[in-house]
């Protein structure tokens, strides 16, 4: 019996000494997720909708300076598009038998490379999975598009019913503008390697303090951990 214990003391502690990552590794990441949602609110006549796409994809090379401490850099590509529609009936102030519709589409997309530095701490759970929390600076330019269109049209009502349909003018308008963007997350992170080299990383949302408009002084925080944030990924060690 003591042998038995001693035995799998031993291959425990071995499961867990032998670690994957070690100082002088260098490894190359990429890694991403897409999300797609719609929202709806309100009733017939009177309601939104929202068709949300985010994309954001990543590379980067990290060096390990120590067992524990890595230093990196890499790029981030970020898009997102959103469609906003609406439908409201509005009661025509100058006649009681019509009523006019108004029916408006927004459309946003927003692209953005930004690359980044970036610090972390490595910590061997076992020695095919690690555990890291990295700290990400991030630095570039936003460029969103703004296409917005709003018809109008008017219904006759005739006896409580709608009767006809009357086409009013069509309003249409289109922007483009470019923002400067920083930001610094805190990430936690775990690997589990396949193989000597290869592993499947799992970002795991994270702490991001970031500014999205430097003109007014416009920023953002949020501690978001759900898996709708999450970055599933790739690691290669060199």
């Amino acid at each position: 019996m003591k042998l038995t214990i001693l035995l799998f003391a031993f291959l425990y502690a071995t499961f867990l000494l032998h670690s994957q990552i070690k100082k002088g590794d260098n490894v190359i990441s990429l890694n991403g997720m897409y999300t797609k949602n719609t929202t709806q609110d309100g009733v017939m006549g009177n309601s939104m909708t929202v068709n949300n796409r985010h994309l954001n994809l990543g590379a980067t090379f990290t060096s390990y300076v120590t067992n524990h401490l890595l230093l990196g850099f890499g790029l981030d590509y970020i898009s997102q598009k959103d469609l906003r529609t609406s439908e409201l009936v509005l009661n025509d102030g100058h006649d009681v038998n019509s009523q006019i519709m108004r029916y408006e589409t927004l459309n946003l997309k927003s692209t953005a490379p930004l690359p980044f530095l970036l610090v972390g701490y490595n910590m061997d759970v076992t020695n095919k999975l690690n555990f890291n929390a990295n700290l990400k600076i991030n630095y570039g330019k936003v460029s969103t598009t703004i296409d917005d269109q709003t018809i109008y049209q008017q219904s006759l009502i005739v006896n409580t019913t709608l009767s006809s349909f009357i086409p009013m003018p069509t309003m249409t308008s289109g922007s483009k503008e470019t923002n400067d963007f920083a930001a610094a997350s805190i990430i936690p992170e775990m690997t589990y390697f396949f193989t000597n080299q290869i592993g499947l990383s799992v970002a795991l949302g994270g702490i991001q303090y970031s500014i999205t408009d430097w003109k007014t002084s416009k920023s953002d925080f949020w501690i978001n951990l759900s898996p709708n944030t999450w970055l599933i990924g790739l690691k290669y060690k060199l």
